[in-house]
């Protein structure tokens, strides 16, 4: 604004001189210089009492029309009974014009915020056409930052109520100036006085920091300690501290004692805006100060968990930590637990978005303990809780094989074995020594020998004992991550070390002596070795037909694919005695007064070459393919017979014969022939 010179005549008080204006800053400056902040009430001599407005220079500008009858300090008339600054005019004329200045400027020394306010009185007689009577602060380029109007002409002292903050810049020189500007009619007097020109500065320098520890979401707050004039601070709680989570809208947290606070409450990764004032002893609260904005450091994550694990491999999750929504990464750290405690941590993540984490290359059936901490752009948050997550046990799982075996039948001491089981071992992390192998069997009865084979090779054997389950050694076999398939091969006993009967049996594997802590058994039966053992129906003998030393057999028998053997003797105790070993073979101490007749599919068979009236025994035995023997069949006795030729001779010369004649006549000649050998004849008929 255009300051007068000191030229310009000073209007005097109705009692007292008014002092000659001193340069408002200069006076300012020199009495109440701008420390580290303002408190209340920063104008000097807000109440025109202190050498009767000291620090105010008072200008009656000479483009008004009209002087005034009174302009200065006066006593007893401002609202506490005390001073108060008085202008006062009477018109001698129509339109007559008032124009007059009370001003003092200031400079802070820190970036504030400011509020203005004033009490005054108007009243008036007669007609005012115009009337303006003002309180403003401006700027160096005299624009107005805050303007009271006092506009009421109640004859009574009237609160103008504080302004809205404005902003003050540091070292900048602003001026509050009081204006009276009116145009009077003829005869009209006006009185205008103003008191309690307050101007109220915000405590300066807030800072606001996030906590310097990790383990807190605390902000610290710092400013510059208010220092100023009349009435001063409140000793209890000189601060208001406020709070908000957008700009422009804080509320109230707290009370200051000192020009600092920690606010513990505040929520983490969570923008803040905060803003402080200072309160005088008369509970007078300054404009908050320009806000500050901080960003809290994170809370901490919840306690990692695990998804389901493997033996390499942890899969890490964690929660993300209460408090604001915007960006966080994350550190993750692991140590491996021995023993049940925890070696070093080592970082795993640095700079990860995610909330969980595939943790690979880890050891199986170990133990891993692990955090989890939140960084943003105020720095890292707390630890999460620690948590310890472990990997899938070392486990060997016995598996099915690509098929389940070939199969197959075998008779009893065949020495051919049958694969019944195709298996296959493989661990989930690492080589696993592998030194026996259980197989379990449906039935143990008709196996002589289990075996174990890869690739064509038998691994290891075994015979088995009194139960189902036949631990078999293994030499060089190691579980490894690459699946290996294995064999079950079964060989059947002897016949005479089973019992006789149809067998069906399958085996799989059932356990494993290793190294790894766990095996995982997925191996079903496979297929079947069929052994039979059973004796085959006995033959049946039909109707043998006796001919010229030989005897035509016959026989049935109920398995058409089965072998006939047919024995023959003259002793019947002989023949009743024999048995048959494997089908084919003598049994021991069988006699060898016994002939073999016959032995193939055939149910008949010619026996020839025999003595005709000799009286012949046969035995019958039907085998099948494994050579399982029925019960043996007799038959007999049966004696081949020859046949006999009378013939004609040539005839004898007949005779006559006188009766009493003692000579016989041969009356006939005949021939006897025997088919074969001799035939010892016992009678002719004639």
């Amino acid at each position: 604004m255009s300051l007068p010179d000191s030229s310009v005549s000073h209007v005097r008080s109705a009692r007292r001189p008014l002092r000659r204006a001193v340069p408002a800053a200069a006076l300012l400056m020199a009495f109440f210089p701008l420390g580290e902040g303002w408190a209340m009430n920063q104008l000097l001599n807000h109440s025109f009492e202190d050498a009767e407005g000291a620090a105010w220079t008072a200008v009656q500008d000479p483009s008004g029309t009209l002087a005034a009858t009174v302009f200065g300090v006066s006593d007893v008339q401002g609202a506490d009974g005390g001073k108060a600054f008085l202008g006062e005019w009477t018109a001698t004329a129509n339109d007559q014009t008032v124009s007059a200045t009370v001003w003092q400027t200031f400079t802070p020394t820190e970036n504030v915020r400011a509020s203005l306010k004033a009490l005054y009185f108007r009243e008036k007689t007669g007609t005012v056409s115009s009337a303006a009577f003002t309180v403003i602060l401006k700027n160096p380029d005299n624009n107005p930052l805050a303007t009271l109007n006092m506009t009421e002409d109640s004859g009574a002292w009237t609160d103008t109520g504080w302004s809205a903050p404005c902003e003050l810049v540091a070292n900048t020189t602003y001026t509050v100036v009081v204006k009276w500007a009116f145009t009077l009619m003829k005869n009209a007097r006006l009185a205008a006085k103003v008191d309690d020109i307050r101007l109220s500065i915000s405590p300066a320098g807030l800072t606001a920091t996030a906590s310097p520890h990790s383990t807190e979401t605390h902000v610290q707050l710092d400013w510059s300690q208010s220092t100023g004039t009349l009435p001063g601070l409140d000793s209890a709680q000189p601060y208001a501290v406020y709070r908000g989570t957008e700009p422009g809208s804080p509320t109230r947290i707290a009370y200051s004692d000192t020009d600092s606070y920690v606010d513990t409450g505040a929520a983490g990764n969570t923008t803040y805006y905060y803003a402080v004032s200072d309160i005088d002893t008369s509970a007078q609260e300054s404009p908050k100060s320009a806000e500050v904005s901080v960003l809290t450091r994170p809370a901490a994550p919840g306690t990692p968990s695990q998804d389901p694990p493997t033996a390499q491999k942890i899969v890490v999750r964690w929660s993300r930590p209460t408090g604001g929504d915007g960006p966080l990464t994350y550190k993750l750290e692991r140590a491996l637990v021995q023993g049940g405690t925890a070696g070093e941590f080592t970082e795993r993540l640095n700079g990860y978005s995610n909330l969980q984490h595939p943790d690979t290359g880890l050891t199986c059936g170990s133990t891993y303990r692990y955090r989890v901490r939140a960084t943003n752009t105020s720095g890292d948050g707390a630890w999460s809780g620690e948590a310890n997550l472990q990997t899938a046990p070392c486990s060997t799982t016995v598996g099915d094989g690509d098929d389940f075996g070939t199969g197959g039948d075998a008779c009893p001491g065949s020495t051919t074995p049958v694969v019944v089981d195709r298996f296959t071992l493989e661990t989930n992390a690492g080589d696993d020594a592998v030194t026996s192998i259980t197989v379990t069997l449906t039935d143990r009865a008709p196996v002589g020998l289990v075996e174990i084979v890869r690739n064509g090779s038998p691994v290891g054997s075994a015979i088995p004992g009194t139960t189902t389950s036949v631990p078999v050694a293994v030499t060089d076999v190691t579980a490894t991550p690459t699946r290996t398939t294995y064999e079950i091969r079964l060989t059947p006993r002897s016949r005479l070390d089973m019992p006789a009967g149809n067998f069906n049996v399958s085996a799989h594997v059932t356990d494993i002596v290793h190294a790894y802590a766990q095996m995982v058994p997925a191996d079903f039966f496979g297929d079947m070795m069929n052994v039979d053992n059973s004796a085959p129906v006995a033959g049946v003998w039909g109707a043998n037909t006796i001919g010229d030393a030989r005897i035509d057999l016959a026989w049935t028998k109920s398995e058409p694919p089965a072998t006939s053997i047919v024995l023959r003797s003259t002793n019947l105790a002989a023949l009743e005695q024999f048995a048959l070993v494997d089908g084919e073979n003598p049994a021991p101490g069988s006699s060898s007064d016994v002939t073999l007749v016959y032995s193939g599919p055939d149910p008949t068979k010619r026996d020839t070459g025999l003595v005709n009236g000799t009286t012949y025994y046969y035995k019958l035995f039907v085998t099948d393919s494994c050579r399982n023997h029925s019960p043996g069949a007799l038959s007999g006795p049966l004696t081949p017979r020859g046949t006999n030729t009378v013939s004609e001779a040539d005839n004898p010369t007949s005779r006559y014969a006188c009766p009493g004649d003692t000579s016989p006549v041969a009356v006939d000649r005949f021939n006897l022939a025997a088919s074969t050998g001799t035939d010892r004849i016992n009678s002719v008929t004639v």
